[in-house]
């Protein structure tokens, strides 16, 4: 099946995700209409909207626009799926999902043809010993019942036989362009639920990051004409295997950019803060996900994005500072650090402005073009 091939045109962008979807995405985060939403659902949102943005960016919105082509790729890690360590390209992912349909559909049929001839051996090896139970009901409870045992049976058995294929196989790359992947996006939007029985695992995102390093190194013999590489990391937990930061700090050295997002059940950090250094009172978690960050200067796109948008640099204490002090009067002054490209949020709004910031500097061309 051939894919939508992303433009190599002109100077372009590519944009990874490494999604984290363990098992503790599926908590809640609070949103300023005062609800709650799982956390993976707050995600789904922020990305939608990250698509809308990227769209417009692109000149996919007005053709009039300058168009900036914008390729994107995304990783998930804490995937439950068979012969791929809980980390994979979750688009290619989908597209196995997608082959696994019809499949199940046939498989389904079979089922139903079978039903017409003997109901009863069907409920049997489909429920096993529960299906006593069907006894107790009314015929359309008993039909109901057994027809979504089987939906549940087929399907799990389809992504098997799907899986099964790619045993000790790499799953081949899939890159999209901006445009192709709004196209997709239902698709992909629905894939990141709690309902979805594919996600809910461990943490595994050094093996993910080692994954992304050899696909940016893909991508940019791919795309040797592309500007600006950056990778977006959204986790909420500590690593399940390791410390990411050593291969972080190589896929940083190879050109990109990273950008981390923390997503925390309760404040770590202040509000809408951004940091120079890590704090003392901050989870492990935490810290490796400040570490893995990039630095902003002071005149970069990303940070005035968000300081117009009302983000402020974190300042210490003064009690924390007295050294810092001490050593001005002294006059051995040291320049201040930039702060990192690093967010804890546990509010659905601030997640999705957040992640906006891989989309500054295409705004400020954006806007300089008008």
């Amino acid at each position: 099946m051939s894919e939508p091939d992303a433009s190599t045109q002109s100077p372009a962008v590519t944009i990874g995700l490494a999604l984290d979807v363990s098992g503790s995405m599926e908590s809640n985060i609070a949103n300023y209409q005062g609800g709650e939403l799982a956390r993976l659902d707050g995600l789904r949102d922020a990305i939608e909207l990250l698509m809308e943005e990227a769209a417009r960016l692109s000149g996919l919105a007005s053709p009039a626009e300058r168009q900036t082509p914008i390729n994107i790729f995304v990783y998930a890690f804490g995937l439950r799926v068979p012969n791929v360590g809980g980390a994979c390209d979750l688009l290619r992912l989908m597209d196995l999902v997608r082959i696994a349909e019809p499949i199940a559909i046939e498989m389904a049929q079979d089922y139903e043809r079978r039903l017409h001839t003997n109901e009863r051996a069907v409920a049997i090896e489909v429920m096993g010993w529960q299906a006593v139970d069907l006894l107790n009901m009314s015929r359309a409870d008993a039909e109901a019942v057994l027809r979504a045992r089987i939906k549940e049976r087929v399907a799990k058995a389809a992504m098997e036989r799907i899986f099964a294929r790619i045993a000790g196989r790499t799953l081949k790359d899939l890159t999209l362009s901006v445009g192709s992947m709004m196209e997709r996006w239902s698709t992909f939007r629905e894939s990141l639920s709690t309902g979805n029985e594919l996600l809910g695992g461990n943490t595994p995102m050094c093996a993910c990051l080692s994954m992304i390093r050899e696909r940016f190194a893909r991508e940019r013999a791919r795309h040797p004409d592309c500007s600006r590489f950056v990778l977006l990391i959204v986790s909420d937990g500590e690593p399940t295997d390791g410390h990411p930061g050593p291969i972080a700090r190589e896929i940083a050295e190879a050109g990109v950019e990273i950008v981390s997002c923390f997503v925390a059940p309760q404040d770590m950090t202040g509000s809408k803060e951004l940091y120079n250094k890590p704090q003392s009172s901050w989870s492990n978690g935490a810290i490796a996900m400040f570490d893995i960050a990039a630095s902003a200067s002071a005149a970069s796109p990303e940070l005035k994005f968000l300081l117009e948008r009302g983000w402020h640099i974190h300042k210490e204490s003064p009690r924390r500072s007295f050294s810092a002090m001490v050593n001005r009067l002294r006059g051995r002054t040291q320049p201040e650090e930039s702060p990192r490209l690093f967010a804890q949020v546990n509010h659905s709004e601030h997640l999705q402005e957040f992640m906006q910031v891989i989309l500054a500097p295409l705004r400020l061309e954006s806007e300089s073009a008008a």
